[in-house]
């Protein structure tokens, strides 16, 4: 009894060895611009509703004033209030970074009994850093990644000429 069940779980169709993916998928939106095809029937595709509103609380004053500038500087129409957590993930994992900075300030090798070793925020700092850049693209908030993003909010402050052109905002009137 125990030899069929291994074999049935060691049988090619039960145990599929984990493949890349290969590149993400090209969203909706920018199909239909191309005008290209794609495989799957995207029509059902969700969208994320809500803004996102002040810090939650169980931030510190500092990551919350993190929250408030990105918010504020994030691609319009990207985030939606149901990227609260990641953007608490990124919030959090950026001040993390910056205290490992800090801390790394006096410089990268210390000196134990055991003789001079590498810091220890340096790992603090190389997955802090890993993991801000992965929050950061999945947000659009690398220059690779905004090209990515296709929303159907105009940017605040450009005139539909300039927007064409490529232009700079148009000036605020006083």
């Amino acid at each position: 009894m125990q030899i069929e069940t291994y074999a049935r779980v060691r049988n090619w169709e039960f145990c599929k060895p984990a493949a890349m993916r290969g590149r993400k998928p090209k969203p909706t939106a920018r199909h239909r611009i191309d005008g290209t095809r794609f495989k799957a029937d995207r029509t059902g595709e969700p969208v994320a509703f809500g803004a996102l509103g002040d810090p939650p609380e169980c931030l510190t004053p500092a990551q919350a004033e993190l929250w408030r500038y990105h918010v504020e500087h994030a691609p319009r129409g990207v985030l939606a209030s149901i990227d609260q957590q990641l953007l608490v993930t990124f919030v959090r994992a950026l001040d993390m970074q910056d205290q490992a900075a800090r801390m790394m300030a006096d410089g990268l090798v210390v000196e134990t009994d055991r003789g001079p070793t590498e810091h220890p925020a340096v790992r603090t700092f190389a997955r802090a850093s890993a993991l801000v850049l992965k929050c950061a693209e999945q947000m659009g908030f690398t220059p690779a990644s905004r090209p990515r993003i296709q929303t159907s909010q105009e940017p605040a402050g450009l005139n539909p000429f300039q927007a064409f052109a490529g232009g700079s905002p148009a000036p605020k009137p006083h």
